[in-house]
């Protein structure tokens, strides 16, 4: 059960599974090839959420506060097939904020400015609330 829409990577021109020879695929602590399948992932988060999946690659568009779009094209993601625990109650999946190869502030660092902020929102917008972000 997921509150929000399921991603469907059929409907995308610009998804594609990450090679079992990627740097990033053997960068996942847990991950298995087989055949045609790509790199199929495991991956367990500190609040014991799991998700098991393929990694992937799709153009992500970041927009900013005045509107104008940024593309990043062969952005890795997990495209979770089985996903469970509070992590995903809420919302479509969970963001890697690391260092790793695979956070999101690692991906994006090639392409955004050295400074890096975000906002985080309820999941339904008619509520105003403002969502506390802790660290340490």
């Amino acid at each position: 059960k997921q509150p929000t829409p399921i991603y469907d990577p059929a409907r995308s021109s610009t998804y594609s599974k990450v090679s079992c020879k990627s740097l990033l695929c053997n960068a996942l602590p847990d991950f298995e090839c087989k055949s045609a399948a790509g790199c199929e992932y495991q991956y367990t988060y500190g609040d014991f959420s799991i998700t098991v999946g393929i990694l992937s690659y799709e153009t992500l568009t970041l927009t900013s506060k005045s509107g104008a779009e940024q593309l990043i094209p062969n952005f890795a993601f997990g495209c979770g097939q089985n996903n469970e625990g509070n992590g995903f109650d809420q919302g479509a999946g969970i963001v890697g904020l690391g260092r790793g190869p695979l956070s999101l502030i690692s991906q994006l660092s090639a392409s955004m400015p050295k400074k890096f902020s975000y906002c985080l929102m309820t999941i339904d917008d008619s509520q105003s609330k403002t969502s506390p972000l802790m660290f340490g």
